[in-house]
């Protein structure tokens, strides 16, 4: 194991950063706020099938990241039916 990361990566940092990469909940756990607009943004992204993640650098947010993944026909319908049985 190596025992100095910097010697590994050869870069030193000029200063210590706090990032915090996760889904609503987790940045909710760790004091950030989740504004509606953020909030709107990821679930446009999740209804399409993709998985939407928070990244924050000192407490800022600076992107939302999303993966697209393949979501079977039958997965699709069953989408549809959960969000519309919860959405009344």
């Amino acid at each position: 194991m190596f025992s100095d990361v910097n010697t590994l990566i050869g870069a030193v940092a000029s200063q210590v950063y706090n990032v915090l990469i996760g889904n609503r909940e987790w940045m909710h756990r760790n004091g950030l706020a989740v504004s509606d607009e953020m909030d709107a943004a990821m679930t446009a992204q999740e209804t399409t099938g993709q998985t939407a993640v928070l990244c924050a650098v000192d407490g800022l947010y600076y992107v939302i990241i999303h993966q697209r993944r393949t979501c079977s026909p039958s997965g699709q319908v069953q989408f549809f039916v959960v969000m519309h049985i919860f959405c009344w």
